[in-house]
């Protein structure tokens, strides 16, 4: 990088609303200030919306959809997998974490800070491929097949789930 050394801070949002009172209304700085006051916002009503037993509850259930998701790798995937030639089966848990992850946009490790919408999505997405799994594998479609299926049924769900962009945190 050329010039000036950049500076980065780390401010709350008591901070970061004088900071932004103070700078002179340009068109960069009103657009600037205008998504930093939407995001504080939008961070907020999620925090307000994590405190929710509807949010504690979807969350719940998700995590047993994920139990039983891995249950059906580990007792039908896996072993077609290494009936079929696979070396790597052990891997087929993360696999598949990083379809769903992937396919709604969020990060690893980020799913305790995702909004309902997101809980619920995640959990739909998660029994269809516990469910495909278990049909394809009683059918003996290879497993690398099944995965491209999961894949492309995984799409539909985000195109009909209609979830606005995740909450980046951190």
């Amino acid at each position: 990088m050329r010039g000036r050394k950049e500076q980065i801070y780390d401010l709350n949002e008591t901070q970061a609303t004088f900071l932004i009172t103070l700078l002179r209304n340009t068109e960069t700085v009103v657009a600037f200030k205008l998504a930093l006051v939407q995001e504080f916002y939008r961070m907020r009503r999620f925090l307000m919306e994590k405190q929710t037993a509807d949010w504690q509850q979807s969350r719940k259930i998700g995590k047993q959809s994920r139990k039983e998701e891995t249950d059906v790798i580990l007792t039908k995937l896996i072993p077609l997998a290494e009936s079929q030639g696979s070396k790597n089966s052990g891997k087929l848990f993360m696999t598949y974490s990083k379809l769903v992850n992937s396919t709604l946009g969020i990060e690893a490790g980020q799913r305790d800070c995702l909004s309902v919408e997101y809980v619920d999505a995640i959990r739909f997405m998660e029994r269809a491929i516990s469910n495909i799994i278990a049909q394809e594998s009683e059918n003996g479609t290879h497993y690398k097949e099944i995965y491209q299926i999961c894949k492309a049924k995984c799409g539909i769900i985000k195109e009909l789930s209609f979830l606005p962009q995740p909450l980046k945190i951190g």
